[in-house]
């Protein structure tokens, strides 16, 4: 607690979070810095791993540059209140551009090694690397919404990506090609790469019926959501979604 302190805001995802899914949320969190942490401890050479042991028996490995990053905090505040038993206290990882699986809560001990030790979630096949993917999800209207033709309504959401930020979200809802862009509403800055994006875009069905309503994002290094297949949730490996999340709607005289 003595140590210097900073302030951030993040957004903090969890890997088996579906398409449109609620397992991620935004807050602003209070810590140190991990890496001056790290070199007070003093890292020897050869070290290539850092292993996070919590209470719970839950441990993680991430590579010692994503340890040293500057963004990398242990936190013990969570939205200006010490952090609550069910958010990790006494004390958390926050890393960016991986899901939470890296970022265990009520931390134990912390280990450099040259070793590579897989976790209880990753024997079990889990992602090793747990990169967050860009996705993005429709939050309004609701799905199973009545609409009414020639009235205008508010389509919006929000979009996140692992490090690179959200760079456009296009929507559609005819459930064909017609993609159009939204308007994004970014985080403060210098978060804004780091925590999720708002989007919104207006819509006026002209035709009675039932639509589908359908968004995409475009992280800032390209990365188009809906262009990989999600194999690897096929196939039982998780390691993240990034379909495309939509809802239904129907549209009344």
């Amino acid at each position: 607690m003595a140590r210097p302190q900073i302030e951030v805001m993040r957004t903090l995802e969890c890997i088996s979070n579906p398409a449109g899914g609620g397992l991620i949320g935004n807050a602003t969190w209070q810590g140190i810095s991990l890496r001056d942490l790290l070199n007070e401890a003093g890292i020897k050479q050869g070290a290539q791993f850092v292993t996070f042991d919590a209470r719970d028996d839950y441990f993680t490995t991430v590579p010692l540059e994503r340890a040293m990053d500057e963004q990398a905090l242990l936190v013990h505040r969570m939205n200006g209140e010490p952090l609550a038993q069910e958010h990790g206290f006494p004390l958390r990882a926050l890393l960016t551009g991986v899901y939470g699986q890296k970022q265990p809560k009520w931390l134990s001990n912390i280990f450099v090694s040259d070793q590579n030790e897989k976790g209880p979630w990753e024997k079990k096949g889990w992602s090793n690397m747990a990169a967050v993917k860009v996705n993005s999800r429709v939050e309004a209207p609701e799905d199973g919404a009545q609409l009414k033709v020639n009235q205008r309504a508010l389509v919006a959401g929000m979009a996140f990506s692992g490090v690179s930020g959200i760079w456009r979200v296009e929507v559609r809802s005819d459930g064909g090609q017609a993609w159009e862009d939204a308007t994004l509403a970014p985080g403060p800055a210098p978060f804004e790469k780091t925590v999720w994006t708002g989007w919104y875009t207006w819509w006026m069905p002209q035709q009675a019926g039932r639509y589908l309503i359908q968004a995409r994002a475009t992280d800032g290094d390209g990365n188009l959501q809906g262009e990989e297949q999600d194999k690897g949730i096929l196939a039982g490996v998780h390691e993240g979604i990034s379909a495309i999340h939509y809802i239904q709607v129907s549209v009344i005289e």
